[in-house]
């Protein structure tokens, strides 16, 4: 029996799922095997699979197109018989040293309920296979679920598919789906904190694909209420009642964000004015807290809506 399980959700993505599979396969740790979920493909993923000619990978196809929600559904819902779980992005790589660096601090610190890392936004295409080189293990941290939040709210990028799970803490993401729709990653992950402790590697080891494809880059007016579902619930994660500097904090995080991410649930001005006093008169927006980034996104507000 193999110790981790890669299961990849895919759908119509032969041009980069090759490249996630192989990023698997190059790991240092070779102690996994792949299961790629496919949600109802038009082209054929098996023969795609079988030209790796590696009996880890395997296929769990659905015969009908399923939705990226009922995909995750049936992975976090299938039995696993390893004792590890990592969900990785069909159209990412990760560094040869993932899951070697991950699986050393779940099997040295028994109470970890997940492992996570850095990830690195790339744009050209051309260097998703460039990787830095690694010195000794040192640049990790153990968190609780308040420490978790806080390292959130201090920008760290934590991407969902970074993480490796023991698989008997896994759970149906649907309730979080419901709650934050595709911001349900964070919420998600900071929920199966408080099962135990979690560790995060600040190295980035996920190289993250940027495409206009991803879900992640299409914001509108109706999902709303799912972004500031996830505001909110990093606010109500934090110690309570909120100290002087989870509140400091907070409100840089939530107010010089929400200065450029509600630009893209408005198409007018007049529209985003109004979002930022609803996001002021619900507790998420305050003006004493708005850096010179907050005063930089202003700026790329000003262009969007008088200069494009």
């Amino acid at each position: 029996m193999k110790k981790v399980t890669i299961a990849i959700p895919t759908y119509n993505r032969p041009e980069y799922l090759p490249q996630a599979i192989k990023s698997v396969l190059n790991q240092t740790c070779q102690d996994f095997e792949i299961i790629v979920f496919d949600s109802g493909s038009d082209y054929d993923v098996q023969k795609l699979i079988s030209a790796f000619d590696d009996s880890r990978i395997k296929l769990q196809k659905s015969e009908n197109i399923i939705n990226n929600k009922s995909n995750f559904r049936r992975i976090f819902n299938f039995k696993y018989d390893t004792e590890y779980l990592i969900v990785f992005h069909d159209d990412d790589m990760m560094h040869p040293q993932l899951i070697e660096r991950e699986l050393v601090l779940m099997e040295k610190y028994f109470d970890l309920v997940w492992v996570g890392t850095g990830i690195n936004f790339v744009k050209n295409y051309s260097k998703m296979e460039v990787f830095k080189v690694l010195s000794e293990l040192k640049n990790y941290k153990i968190y609780n679920s308040v420490g978790l939040v806080r390292l959130i709210l201090n920008n760290f990028h934590l991407a969902f598919n970074t993480a490796m799970y023991r698989t008997a803490f896994i759970e149906n993401m649907d309730k979080f789906s419901q709650r934050f729709y595709k911001w349900d990653d964070r919420p998600f992950l900071i929920h199966l904190s408080k099962k135990g402790s979690v560790a995060v590697i600040k190295d980035k080891l996920v190289n993250y694909r940027m495409h206009p494809g991803q879900d992640s880059q299409a914001n509108n007016q109706e999902n709303l209420p799912y972004f500031l579902n996830l505001c909110n619930y990093f606010k109500d994660n934090l110690s309570a009642p909120l100290t002087a500097a989870d509140k400091k904090l907070f409100y840089s995080w939530s107010s010089n964000n929400l200065i450029l991410a509600l630009a893209g649930f408005s198409k007018t001005f007049n529209g985003y004015i109004n979002l930022l006093k609803q996001c002021r008169e619900g507790g998420l927006f305050r003006i004493k807290y708005i850096s010179f980034r907050g005063l930089w996104y202003a700026v790329k507000v000003f262009k969007k809506y008088f200069f494009s």
